[in-house]
């Protein structure tokens, strides 16, 4: 009588067994990298797209001490435009703007000039591929926007989509709607 039971129990432990091994948290093939090589994310009157430290050149990524280079495009949806004044992130020592023409500038509707970047400098630790630095970027009509900033994991940089366009805003930066500003009294 105790023999079926035995044969169950044996059979449940090895099935048991079986998925254990399947189960572990490092398969061979699995291999660590970002959900997205790039992020975009908005503020107040802003928009900032395919932000993303570059693919570091090196295996095991860019060592503590050591540069990297984040890009990234700035758009104000603002009358006036706007700057980026400063950033910075507790991954690297300081954040520094590079810009063609000395300063961070975003026009009036428009995007920030394309050779224009930030350098994390004296990097805190290790930053590799698949990996977040969180960054703090500061502008001159006061937003500031936190973006996770993930390093990329592929060497190409990530398509821009030619058909976006920015939405015309108000002077505080809300959308308008088709055929002009919101009523201002909507009932």
């Amino acid at each position: 009588m105790t023999r079926p039971f035995a044969r169950t129990a044996g059979l449940s432990v090895g099935l048991l067994a079986l998925a254990a091994c399947g189960s572990g948290q490092m398969p061979q093939n699995y291999a660590y990298r970002a959900a997205a090589d790039s992020t975009t994310t908005n503020g107040p009157g802003l928009e900032i797209r395919n932000m993303h430290v570059e693919h570091p050149e090196e295996v095991g990524g860019y060592k503590q001490g050591s540069d990297a280079p984040v890009v990234l495009t700035a758009i104000s949806s603002l009358e006036q435009g706007d700057v980026l004044v400063s950033a910075s992130t507790p991954a690297a020592a300081s954040v520094e703007l590079v810009t063609a023409d000395g300063t961070f500038q975003l026009p009036p509707g428009g995007a920030s000039d394309p050779a224009d970047g930030l350098l994390l400098t004296g990097l805190t630790g290790t930053l590799q591929s698949g990996s977040y630095a969180l960054v703090t970027l500061v502008f001159a009509s006061g937003a500031t926007v936190d973006v996770n900033t993930p390093v990329s994991s592929n060497p190409e940089e990530p398509e821009v989509n030619p058909d976006f366009t920015v939405p015309e805003t108000d002077s505080e930066g809300e959308p308008l709607t088709e055929g002009g500003p919101p009523p201002d009294n909507a009932a």
